[in-house]
């Protein structure tokens, strides 16, 4: 019983570390991505969609700050540290900024959000996050701004696969 214990945690261990690059990917870096790393930030994240199209989005109401500014507020806030977990797995999960932490840091920047599940009720005038799906559940998720980007652009994004999941209208 114990020998298939180890086998078990040793065959778990080699594909954790076979599988996913998660851990790999520290070997090669670059320069400018360690030194975020070791000021306490997944550079991956700071570029990702998400601080990038809420950038987006603060422009059309005012507000001029950088996807890196943005990034930083959002990884401060994160007590679950869920990127880091998933990261392990695969660095690319260290990208994500989920729907409710972006809510929640919308809202804690004073604005009201609202859930726009028909994407054709965007309206000239509006502001708004908009989050997209492709073909690979895993894979194909995208943050993007409207009007920063045109309806048929959003709509064309992943193709003929482009799935608008939710759009998050900000009102000051």
């Amino acid at each position: 019983m114990k020998i298939r214990r180890k086998v078990a945690l040793a065959a778990g261990l080699l594909l954790l570390l076979t599988n996913g690059c998660g851990l790999l990917y520290y070997l090669s870096e670059s320069s400018e991505h360690r030194e975020m790393r070791m000021a306490g930030y997944e550079l991956c994240h700071l570029e990702s969609c998400g601080p990038d199209a809420l950038s987006d989005a603060f422009k059309h109401l005012g507000i001029n700050e950088t996807p890196i500014e943005i990034g930083k507020d959002i990884q401060d806030n994160d007590k679950s540290h869920y990127r880091t977990i998933l990261g392990i797995a695969s660095h690319r999960f260290h990208e994500i900024t989920c729907p409710p932490e972006l809510k929640q840091y919308v809202k804690g920047r004073g604005f009201k959000v609202t859930i726009v599940k028909d994407f054709d009720q965007l309206q000239k005038g509006d502001v708004a996050i908009v989050l997209l799906r492709g073909r690979n559940d895993l894979r194909d998720w995208h943050w993007i701004c409207y009007p920063e980007y045109s309806k048929s652009t959003i709509s064309e994004f992943f193709g003929d696969d482009t799935i608008v999941k939710a759009a998050y209208v900000l009102e000051r």
